[in-house]
């Protein structure tokens, strides 16, 4: 007869805990370019956290759910085979996959649950991968330079081109970012690095994982290590947010 021991230990709750180390050290940095790399720091740790303790979570619930029980302790190997498949697949997803996996194994919508921060969770990923993988930002701007002007010389913007225009639009829309008038402005950190960006997606970001943890114990009522972990991390984010009003 062969049984197996699960022991889950996660690494997002050291994430979620520099986060707010973080952000509260970034306070007393006057280096600009140190502040800008806390920022980035910042931005793709709460994203790892996120998806980190849902997906965590998730595995969790598969490991104490009845089935997965009762497959391990009569040795259905099929079952338990296909519950293993199930957490393998989590392993390796990613943030796009996370949505329709809670609706699955947890019930849990993820955009219903954070309706009111979603788009704000949505275009934090996309930064997070900008800054993961050391991807670029392109800003194309066609100048047009008219020199009969009784004024002088003047230059108009005609056309404007960006591969990052939704990330930039949203952040335009939150008034988060500014318009571009030159070269210099458009920086990577001086545009997307800023305190007020990164103050922006931390907090929603901790209040959508405060929300998903909320909705998983009210629909599955955990016990145990996983109901203690909920709990502490709760009141974690809800003093952080508290603090940072």
């Amino acid at each position: 007869m062969i049984r197996q021991a699960i022991i889950t230990s996660s690494t997002w709750k050291f994430l979620l805990h520099g986060v707010i180390n973080i952000q509260d050290y970034r306070n007393h940095v006057t280096k600009n370019s140190d502040l800008k790399a806390l920022n980035a720091t910042i931005l793709m740790q709460t994203a790892s956290a996120i998806e980190g303790a849902i997906t965590s979570t998730l595995i969790q619930h598969i490991h104490n759910s009845k089935p997965y029980k009762t497959a391990n302790r009569t040795n259905d190997f099929d079952t338990r085979r296909i519950l293993d498949d199930l957490i393998e697949q989590l392993f390796k997803s990613q943030w796009k996959d996370l949505e329709s996996k809670a609706n699955l194994i947890a019930e849990i919508e993820l955009k219903t649950i954070g309706k009111k921060s979603w788009e704000d969770i949505q275009h934090l990923f996309k930064l997070r991968n900008l800054l993961a993988h050391g991807g670029s930002v392109i800003y194309k701007l066609d100048l047009i330079s008219n020199e009969n002007s009784e004024f002088g010389t003047y230059v108009e913007k005609r056309k404007t081109t960006f591969n990052k225009s939704d990330l930039f639009q949203y952040l335009k829309k939150k008034n988060l970012i500014h318009d571009i008038s030159n070269e210099r402005d458009f920086l990577l950190e001086s545009q997307f690095l800023t305190s007020a960006i990164t103050n922006h997606f931390s907090n929603q970001g901790l209040r959508f994982l405060q929300s998903f943890l909320l909705a998983y114990s009210n629909v599955r009522h955990p016990t145990g290590i996983l109901k203690n972990d909920i709990e502490s991390t709760i009141q974690k984010i809800q003093s952080f947010l508290d603090s940072s009003k």
